[in-house]
């Protein structure tokens, strides 16, 4: 958010108006946020360094995170899970209820969003109605197929990025090309805006929900339910309106112009005098009484 030159993380908002999994509401009525967020994933993600590598890093990035931090939660959501079998405390039952939750919605999304790995559905539902240690134990080994998955994807696509460095290392020319194009084009603070670098955590636990926040710049937000529905972390690459996906630059140039029409249309009216007006009159009365 930008507010008089300053930028802080979302999460440093009061809960009441604060957001950790997407931009809150109250952040979408600045023109200055989309001004702000556009540029920066522009610049990072389109000059003339960053292209040869973003889609390799992307993939990198989605892989690492399922294999090294989504996965590893799930385990451990299923550990604790099992430990509380049997418990009758309240406390507890809640407990295991919101973790047993939280894990069928993560796989779900993740069978939905992944189609290489065939999980059969009713299988995996009689597990969850069933849900005893037995249960726990085929869960486990579903998000370790997840995991291994994820990380033989992870080593392929590295070696892939590995081979364009080495084709740029291979002559003193090339390289002199390289150090002068990340030289002139990449910004590391920006980097670390856009990645996320300085949080603490990289994975947290929002209304039931796993969420990344490591890599927002690499993190392409799921489709909505809703078709109307735009909302995402902050720096997505890409947004979707209309069941489509759209670049975030030009999504944001879009509602850069929708907020100048809006003005342009209350300055031609002239709303915001009338509104002014209405609450005068309102209070003109209200003293009177």
């Amino acid at each position: 958010m930008i507010l008089s030159g300053a930028i802080f993380s979302f999460d440093k908002l009061n809960k009441l108006v604060g957001n950790k999994e997407k931009v809150p509401v109250i952040a979408d009525m600045m023109v200055s946020r989309w001004a702000f967020e556009g540029l920066a994933v522009r610049q990072f993600r389109d000059n003339k360094f960053e292209k040869a590598f973003y889609e390799y890093e992307k993939n990198e990035s989605k892989e690492d995170f399922k294999s090294v931090y989504w996965g590893p939660k799930l385990l451990a959501k299923l550990d604790e899970c099992k430990l509380l079998l049997g418990n009758k405390e309240p406390k507890k039952l809640k407990t295991l209820a919101a973790d047993k939750e939280l894990v069928m919605l993560e796989l779900m999304k993740e069978i939905e969003e992944n189609h290489d790995i065939a999980i059969d559905n009713e299988d995996l539902k009689g597990n969850f109605d069933r849900f005893d240690a037995k249960s726990i134990e085929y869960f486990k080994s579903v998000v370790n197929i997840y995991i291994d998955y994820y990380t033989r994807k992870y080593n392929e696509v590295n070696q892939k990025k590995d081979q364009i460095l080495n084709k740029f290392m291979s002559s003193e020319k090339t390289m002199h090309l390289f150090s002068e194009t990340k030289k002139n084009y990449f910004n590391e603070s920006l980097a670390d805006l856009v990645k996320n670098q300085k949080a603490k955590n990289k994975i947290i636990e929002y209304k039931g929900n796993l969420v990344q926040i490591k890599d927002p710049i690499y993190n392409v937000p799921l489709k909505p339910t809703n078709p109307l529905n735009y909302r995402t972390h902050l720096y997505a690459p890409q947004k979707y309106f209309a069941g489509k996906l759209i670049d975030t630059f030009w999504f944001n140039m879009g509602m850069i112009w929708l907020f100048t029409l809006l003005l342009c249309f209350t300055l031609y009216f002239e709303t915001l005098k009338k509104i002014i007006e209405l609450f005068s009159k309102f209070h003109f009365k209200h003293q009177s009484n």
